[in-house]
């Protein structure tokens, strides 16, 4: 007569590892699944705003005027995919001190980006 290996207490506490084994596995695949869909939402949300982006050049001109207070003119905006996540990329950017003013500021070239990495630890 031959006994296994994992017969008697041994065998139930293989079962039980084998088993806390599966589970982290399926956990871990499921939260893989959820991040790499996610990850494709973004993605293709991005690839939209691309395409957009020379659309909102007059908003977002808008919006930094009101914030600031002062009358702010942007040339072109375009979007792209960076190191760490989306970026806006400002192209001749100008504050003026007045509607018609005088420039106070003028940048060539200016960027903001989400950094998805920072988004994620977050959560």
């Amino acid at each position: 007569h031959h006994e296994s290996r994992f017969s008697g207490p041994e065998c139930g506490r293989y079962v039980r590892l084998t088993s806390l084994v599966k589970r982290v596995w399926k956990w871990f695949a499921g939260l893989f699944a959820v991040v790499a869909i996610l990850l494709a939402l973004l993605i293709g949300v991005f690839r939209i705003v691309v395409t957009h982006a020379p659309d909102y050049r007059q908003p977002i001109a808008d919006w930094a005027s009101r914030t600031l207070g002062l009358p702010v003119e942007i040339r072109r905006v375009d979007a792209r995919l960076g190191l760490y996540g989306p970026e806006l990329i400002f192209r001749d950017a100008t504050i003026l001190s007045a509607p018609g003013g005088e420039p106070l500021v003028r940048a060539g070239r200016g960027s903001v980006s989400l950094d998805l990495k920072q988004l994620l630890l977050l959560f």
